[in-house]
């Protein structure tokens, strides 16, 4: 493992994380690649002071990879089992257990799943990356299928590549309605061998962050005059809570989840 704390050792385009503010008390963490070393001496016991390309800055407590292709760095990291700091989604849309060879099967819940990963890891204290178009199989040969198969339910963009980011962003705007949160991150696509996946960096969040789904609920009415019943439709709006922990989304009670960002959070706003 190559010592973070070594000025020496510390590149421009390394993939590093580092701590959330740059002070000690903050236990924030975020992923990126370094754009500039701010340390002024050669050694420093907290790790070297770095500024990362997500704008954040702080000092590096892990360092990543050496600097190579992108490619090559990329699948590295997807070859790899998830971890707090890495998810893997097969798909955005397209469900691989059910489709076939005559007919691609669109499931809204793969969606769902991947906006509460994403809520979870920024209701929590580390950053993650998401990478979607990568499913983990438990041996460790991970299978590559990349965004192709989604690009036949997005409509919207010029190249098949804008089209799944734009796709992205407004499954993400669909189920989290903070508007602070839509500009938070831009979705990356990498070209592994003959196919394209995307990845999310994800950064922890000041704000709590809810996934909101509607819901059809069916609802008696009494006519009061003729006593006869009828059933409606009635739309609800159910608010759900998740914050990762141990590489897991975890579901959380509306009371319980602020227990949680009161105890965990809000002391970190203090060292912004």
């Amino acid at each position: 493992m190559i010592d973070p704390k070594i000025k020496s050792n510390i590149k421009v385009g390394m993939d590093v994380i580092i701590s959330g503010s740059g002070k000690s008390n903050d236990e924030r963490t975020f992923r990126g690649k370094v754009v500039d070393v701010l340390d002024y001496e050669e050694y420093n016991e907290s790790g070297i002071l770095v500024k990362i390309d997500v704008g954040r800055i702080g000092h590096v407590v892990t360092i990543l990879d050496k600097i190579e292709s992108e490619s090559t760095s990329i699948n590295k990291i997807i070859m790899g089992e998830e971890g707090q700091n890495m998810e893997l989604k097969s798909s955005l849309y397209y469900d691989h257990n059910l489709s076939t060879k005559e007919k691609s099967i669109r499931n809204e819940e793969l969606a769902i799943d991947l906006v509460e990963e994403v809520a979870s890891i920024m209701n929590s204290k580390e950053s993650a990356s998401l990478f979607i178009g990568v499913q983990e199989i438990t041996d460790g040969n991970n299978i590559i299928h990349g965004i192709k198969k989604d690009i036949q339910f997005l409509s919207i963009g010029q190249s098949d590549s804008d089209k799944f980011k734009l796709g992205v962003k407004a499954a993400l705007k669909k189920y989290i309605k903070n508007p602070a949160f839509w500009d938070s991150f831009e979705p990356k696509i990498h070209k592994i061998n003959d196919n394209e996946i995307c990845e999310l960096i994800i950064s922890p969040s000041s704000v709590p962050i809810f996934v909101e789904i509607e819901k059809k609920i069916k609802v008696k009415k009494t006519d009061l005059v003729t006593m006869d019943v009828k059933w409606h439709d009635q739309k609800i709006i159910e608010h759900k809570c998740y914050v990762r922990h141990d590489a897991e989304k975890i579901p959380y009670t509306i009371p319980d989840f602020y227990t949680y960002w009161i105890e965990n959070k809000t002391s970190n706003k203090k060292n912004d």
